[in-house]
């Protein structure tokens, strides 16, 4: 009995694709790991935003929610993705909201 590696991963030259090189093999995992991060993002997003909905506008949770939706906006800045307009549609951001995206609250 003869064990062979599945053809996608042999380097047989009767067929299957070329190995994937260490650095190919790494940025898969780093786009993985980006989108799974990007997920995260969403999820904590959509929880803020449920929270501020159901808080009638309470500042603190308004902030709460600017605070997901900014993070949200880098996470996607980081993959490429640079415009949120999409976004703002599509999960109905409140302008209350998004004037408070990358505010900071002053110290005394």
């Amino acid at each position: 009995m003869t064990i062979r590696p599945p053809k996608s991963l042999s380097n047989h030259p009767s067929g299957g694709a070329k190995r994937p090189t260490g650095a190919e093999v790494l940025e898969a995992e780093m786009m993985g790991e980006q989108a799974f991060a990007l997920g995260l993002a969403a999820k904590k997003m959509e929880r803020a935003l449920e929270e501020y909905a159901k808080s009638n506008r309470d500042p603190r949770r308004t902030q709460l929610a600017a605070d997901a939706v900014h993070n949200f906006f880098i996470q996607r800045e980081i993959v490429g993705l640079d415009n949120h307009d999409y976004v703002i549609e599509f999960y109905d951001i409140p302008s209350t909201v998004l004037a408070r995206v990358g505010a900071v609250e002053k110290s005394d």
